[in-house]
C-alpha cells in the first residue's frame, strides 16, 4: 500500500481492497473467497489474518500458565505482572483472579509467603495477595539488611599472643 501511495486515508476502501486481492495471486483470491463475504479492506484483512495468522491453542496456555513459577531474584511485582500478562491468553473468565491467587500462592519461591497467604481466609482477594507478598518480600530484605549491618557492628576479638 506503500509503494502505490494506497496507504493514506483519502484513497477509497474498495480501491484498497481490490489492489489487495490481486497481490494475493490466483490460489491466495481462492482462499479468500471461501473465507465469505468481505465488504470493506479492513474485513478482508482480519478474515486473511485469521485464516493464516497462528493458531492460538487454550490448553497450550493455560499449561504455560500452570507452570511459571516464580524465578530465583524474580520480585513479586514482576512474578505477578507475568501471570497477568499469561492469565489473558487462557481464558479463565471471571476465574482469572482466583487463578492467578493460586498460582502466587503455589509457585512463589518464597516458602513465607506462601505460608502467610495460606493462613489468610477463603475470601482473601488477588489484590489482598499481592499486596502482602510485597510486604513480606520488602520485611524480609529489610531484615538481612539490617542482619548484615548488625554482624558489621559487632567487634572481632582481638588475639593476644603472650610472651
Amino acid at each position: 500500500m506503500t509503494a502505490t501511495n494506497l496507504d493514506s486515508d483519502d484513497v477509497a476502501v474498495g480501491r484498497k481492497r481490490a489492489v489487495l486481492l490481486h497481490c494475493l495471486g490466483i490460489e491466495g483470491q481462492r482462499i479468500f473467497q471461501s473465507l465469505g463475504d468481505c465488504p470493506t479492506y479492513k474485513d478482508v484483512v482480519d478474515k486473511l489474518e485469521s485464516h493464516f495468522g497462528p493458531r492460538k491453542s487454550v490448553i497450550l496456555e493455560r499449561h504455560r500458565f500452570r507452570q511459571r513459577g516464580q524465578r530465583p531474584g524474580e520480585s513479586i511485582s514482576s512474578y505477578f505482572a507475568t501471570l497477568n500478562k499469561h492469565a489473558a491468553k487462557c481464558n479463565f473468565g471471571t476465574l482469572t483472579d482466583e487463578m492467578i491467587s493460586d498460582q502466587l500462592i503455589e509457585k512463589t519461591h518464597t516458602p513465607r509467603i506462601r505460608e502467610r497467604l495460606q493462613m489468610e481466609p477463603d475470601t482473601l482477594t488477588l489484590h489482598k495477595a499481592t499486596t502482602l507478598a510485597e510486604q513480606i518480600e520488602n520485611a524480609l530484605s529489610d531484615s538481612h539488611v539490617i542482619a548484615s549491618d548488625t554482624m558489621s557492628l559487632e567487634p572481632n576479638p582481638v588475639k593476644v599472643k603472650l610472651e
